[in-house]
């Protein structure tokens, strides 16, 4: 009996992202988006998990796995609940800078544009006005009492016809003044281009701020809730011959009276190949919110997605007399609503809370195991093996029989694998075979294999 683990990878062939380009999709769009407050906010932390990479001896240039990133901003978002506080002196200086500077942007456009204004007012009643304000012709009589002095007659300046070097001069400087007035005006010094990083905005918004006693906008809780809404666009399918490679799924549940799959993504695209072959799917979800029991109907597919999907919906249930305790409860988006409404996904992130009691993923975690204990072969597509939960059931499951055995398929085949498959390759000879190859043909050649893998 064959079980199919899914990773990010399997769905590579529906032109869903892979972890780290689906990281770069989400940075593109929120340097898109309408909110410029993110932005500065969104690099600093792609910058932070960069750095700690290179720190730790890898190439930072592999770029950042979207769970990292999901996990970064959560932690930074609830970092006064994390529970090593206590222990932190001090965050970096941008974290709370950037949380606390762009509180006041709004406010320091307005105030600068405030200053400037009053300057140009300033500078305008100050420009020399006609006849003559330099002076009650004192250039002019110089002038006179010079030439007078070496000429024995001096010119006569000040009549009607004549206006007198000094009022020309004065006209000069009105008219340079005027039109330097009005360039400033028009372009207000470019206040409509500064940003938090030009010097007089950043110094006039920290001083807001520090004048307001501003401590946190909440705007890395807002960059979660937009990376979220950014998500579903990125992975939901809705090209059904995007996922026609996932026709030998249909051939492995006939062959075998019903396939189990289970997924680390959050996408749709056993869902949609299902639709499109005529194949039922159950994944647990309703019987849980229902009894707090995930319970799997009869299906072709019994599909348990560990981590959650992006047509999932978690809200709290209403205590009643048979149902005393307030729980959570999944209600599944319809696909013709998905994209209209900004749906936050119930889908987890990050070792730190995938083991969460609230939601149903504990319980599919443990429904995977016992559909491990049920299985021959682990047929693996496209997982890198980084949840070590998972990892860890996998490693008993190995351990529970010589007979049990693990297919990887991956592009890279051997030379991508991991500590994890290292070691058991190392221990376990022969019971790990690798086919490198994309998701597409993988399926299809385990379909043509016997259930002995090769030696490797």
């Amino acid at each position: 009996m064959k079980l199919l683990l899914f990773g990010a990878g399997a769905s590579g062939d529906a032109k869903v992202p892979t972890s780290v380009e689906m990281t770069k999709e989400l940075v593109a769009r929120v340097v898109q988006t309408k909110d410029k407050r993110l932005v500065p906010m969104i690099h600093f932390i792609v910058g932070g998990l960069m750095f700690r990479t290179g720190m730790s001896g890898h190439n930072p240039l592999d770029g950042i796995d979207v769970e990292e990133l999901f996990r970064a901003v959560e932690l930074l978002a609830h970092r006064e609940d994390f529970e090593g506080v206590a222990f932190i002196g001090s965050w970096h200086q941008m974290v709370e800078q950037l949380d606390r500077a762009t509180v006041a942007s709004g406010r320091v456009q307005h105030v600068l544009n405030t200053i400037f204004d009053e300057l140009f007012r300033q500078f305008q009643n100050g420009i020399p006005q006609f006849p003559n304000t330099l002076g009650s012709g004192t250039i002019d009589r110089a002038i006179q009492d010079a030439v007078k002095q070496h000429a024995g007659r001096g010119p006569s300046f000040g009549s009607n016809s004549v206006r007198g070097v000094e009022g020309a001069i004065t006209d000069t400087i009105r008219k340079a003044l005027q039109e330097w007035v009005d360039r400033m005006r028009r372009s207000r010094f470019s206040v409509a281009g500064l940003t938090r990083r030009d010097p007089a905005a950043e110094t006039l918004g920290q001083v807001l701020s520090d004048a307001a006693n501003v401590q946190s906008a909440g705007l890395y809780g807002k960059l979660a809730t937009q990376l979220l809404h950014f998500l579903v666009d990125v992975v939901w399918i809705t090209d059904g011959s995007r996922v026609e490679y996932l026709a030998a799924l249909g051939e492995l549940s006939r062959r075998q009276n019903g396939l189990a799959i289970a997924s680390l993504n959050y996408d749709n695209a056993v869902e949609l190949y299902a639709k499109q072959a005529g194949l039922t799917v159950s994944d647990g979800v309703e019987s849980w919110s229902e009894t707090g029991t995930v319970m799997f109907e009869h299906a072709d597919i019994k599909l348990m997605k560990l981590h959650g999907s992006i047509d999932w919906v978690s809200a709290d249930t209403k205590p009643t007399p048979e149902r005393p305790y307030r729980t959570r409860a999944i209600s599944k988006v319809a696909p013709e609503d998905i994209g209209k409404d900004k749906h936050l996904p119930a889908v987890v992130f990050g070792h730190r809370n995938k083991l969460t009691a609230k939601g149903p993923f504990l319980d599919l975690l443990f429904a995977f195991r016992e559909e491990l204990h049920r299985a021959s072969e682990l047929v693996v597509v496209g997982y890198s093996f980084r949840d070590e939960h998972v990892n860890e059931y996998i490693g008993q499951w190995l351990n529970g029989g010589v007979e049990r055995t693990m297919t990887i398929i991956s592009r890279r085949g051997q030379a991508g694998a991991g500590p994890f498959v290292k070691a058991v390759v190392r221990a376990g000879k022969g019971r790990v075979r690798f086919i490198a190859a994309k998701a597409s043909d993988g399926l299809q050649q385990v379909l043509a294999m016997n259930d002995t893998p090769d030696s490797q």
